[in-house]
């Protein structure tokens, strides 16, 4: 259903550049290729104007916000690098691979030392957002496995049953006792929702990227069942917080970033017990391309099937 709502965006994107050409050249009387060039540019730096104030709003909000002290931070950049990179990061994601590869089955690795990863992705998204990090972990020989969230508006406690179902299909194909869970965004809230219904004996580690586990401020501006449930305080997070303070969590790594322009406040996306590991100069989407990222909070939970902690080499920044 992403893919059909992402068409139609495309789609809309394509006609109002046409739009504007034909104006230019019809009554403007500009040649072709200056009229062309702008028609095209129009929805590109439209959507980039909504994203500057994206994070512009989102900064303003989360600036007093504050880490735990025992928070791991590295610095990449200021609001405006990550504000033009996550302008392309968007396009690609949103006009590119998820209208057209979202049904498309992620890469896996076949490593039998390696633990399997279950990914879920966020909201509006489907699996496609992970086929660079998916990539990345096949290389290293981890299964990987993913689910498609939908009804895409749905609440969140819709969701679990098919988490908890894909999850326990991959440990079935690996023959493995235990997974990563890996949420981006609303996917780690449902990945604490799943362990919640469900238990985390089949979880050998929960990583969460940008996800607002204490709700983020931009989900008043939106009705739909899914974004009530990620306004701060809202009953669904406080549910998840008081079963969690009983029950516990699997060992945990919370990844985000201090310039993310859709979660804020950005600091206090935590959780008790949780290590957390936060960056600057990063976006929301960018957050499942880097792979400096993945490096990073991979090093933080991958094991081998036997329990010992495996090697995570070290590369120059990049983005899948």
């Amino acid at each position: 259903m992403v893919a059909q709502i992402l068409l139609t965006v495309l789609a809309a994107s394509i006609l109002l550049s046409v739009v504007v050409a034909f104006v230019l050249i019809r009554l403007l009387h500009w040649t072709l290729l200056p009229a062309a060039a702008v028609g095209l540019g129009t929805p590109l730096a439209l959507h980039a104007l909504f994203l500057l104030l994206g994070f512009v709003l989102a900064f303003w909000i989360g600036r007093r916000a504050r880490l735990p002290g025992d928070a791991q931070v590295e610095d990449h950049g200021g609001l405006l690098k990550a504000w033009f990179i996550e302008c392309g990061v968007a396009w690609r994601t949103f006009l590119f691979a998820q209208p057209l590869f979202g049904g498309r089955a992620l890469p896996s690795g076949a490593n039998p030392r390696r633990t399997p990863v279950l990914l879920i992705h966020g909201h509006l998204c489907n699996r496609a957002v992970w086929h660079p990090f998916a990539h990345w972990l096949a290389a290293r020989g981890h299964p990987v496995s993913s689910v498609n969230l939908e009804p895409i508006f749905a609440p969140l406690e819709r969701h679990t049953e098919r988490v908890q179902g894909e999850l326990r299909r991959l440990l079935r194909h690996t023959g493995a006792e235990k997974a990563i869970v890996v949420g981006h965004s609303m996917g780690g809230i449902v990945a604490r929702a799943t362990l919640r219904d469900y238990g985390y004996d089949q979880v050998a580690h929960l990583l969460t990227l940008g996800s607002p586990h204490k709700g983020t401020w931009f989900a008043w501006f939106g009705h739909q069942a899914n974004v009530r449930q990620m306004r701060p305080g809202s009953r669904f997070l406080r549910d998840l917080e008081t079963h969690e303070a009983t029950h516990g969590l699997p060992p945990t790594t919370i990844a985000l970033s201090l310039h993310d322009n859709i979660v804020t406040p950005q600091a206090e996306q935590v959780l008790p017990g949780a290590r957390v590991i936060a960056w600057r100069g990063y976006g929301h989407v960018d957050l499942v391309y880097r792979v400096s990222i993945f490096e990073r909070v991979m090093a933080s939970c991958e094991t081998t099937r036997e329990g010992r902690p495996l090697e995570v080499s070290r590369t120059a920044d990049a983005r899948a």
